[in-house]
């Protein structure tokens, strides 16, 4: 019998960096929107305040948008 096939898993934290990470190249980026910029540093610092199994959960509820900020 065949294993199901999951997609690897980035914990919270990783996620958050990756946001980090792309708030800072859309800010770098020549007539960067700044706003856009400070949105993925919120998300990254939602992310790292957020107990990790609530993440888990609302990501396999489709419910990760409702997280404030």
């Amino acid at each position: 019998m065949r294993e199901a096939h999951h997609p690897p898993v980035l914990d919270r934290l990783a996620i958050a960096a990756l946001l980090r990470e792309i708030a800072l190249l859309s800010s770098l980026e020549r007539g960067g929107n700044r706003f856009k910029a400070r949105a993925y540093e919120r998300g990254a610092e939602v992310l790292e305040k957020t107990e990790e199994n609530e993440v888990g959960t609302r990501v396999r509820e489709g419910r990760l948008t409702e997280l404030e900020g």
